[in-house]
């Protein structure tokens, strides 16, 4: 099966400090083949433009063309378990200024979840990420350009519980990791209870 969809999305507010503008448009495409009952290959392909414009704050506007690329391979024996392989190559250009700062990531990465019909789920992801970014890293193109993380190897992992404590009601335990270099890992968890009316 195939689908290719068409996004745009554009804002505009009025503040304090003049207008600030925001866009994001592009295309994205999405192929996947089911090999055998248990194995499915997917790719995923992507061309995004997006815009950034502020009134008094011109050093902040940003324009990025990202290019990327996802394949990915499923193993799904039963309906209980999956475990998933994926790899992206991600280009992205800020095509706004002198500078035109360039992006360029690899991300490998795996996902186990496990679900048990009308009691609940857990999923366990991991990511290894290079990020090639020459730039100064203390700016708004560049917080956007690299997601958050650091020049060079960073390791991304995120671990989520869910059970169904009655037919109403649902508990959720989050927990996320991430190691960038020159920085301490950072530890963030969290915990959900949804009641359901």
């Amino acid at each position: 099966s195939s689908d290719l969809s068409y996004q745009d999305t554009r804002n505009k507010n009025l503040l304090n400090t003049g207008y600030e503008a925001r866009m994001l448009n592009g295309w994205t495409a999405n192929i996947r083949v089911c090999l055998s009952k248990e194995f499915t290959f997917r790719i995923n392909l992507i061309q995004m433009y997006k815009k950034s414009m502020s009134e008094y704050f011109p050093k902040q506007d940003y324009k990025i063309m990202n290019l990327s690329g996802e394949p990915s391979l499923s193993w799904q024996p039963s309906n209980k378990y999956r475990i998933s392989i994926r790899w992206m190559y991600s280009n992205k250009e800020n095509r706004n200024g002198e500078v035109n700062e360039k992006a360029f990531k690899n991300q490998a990465g795996s996902e186990l979840r496990y679900n048990i019909l009308s009691k609940g789920s857990f999923s366990a992801k991991i990511n290894y990420i290079n990020i090639k970014f020459a730039y100064p890293e203390n700016t708004p193109i560049a917080y956007e350009m690299i997601e958050g993380l650091k020049p060079g190897d960073n390791v991304v992992w995120n671990i989520s519980f869910q059970q169904n404590l009655s037919e109403y009601l649902q508990m959720i335990f989050l927990y996320d990791g991430r190691s960038s270099p020159g920085s301490k890992i950072i530890h963030t968890g969290s915990v959900q209870l949804r009641a359901y009316f």
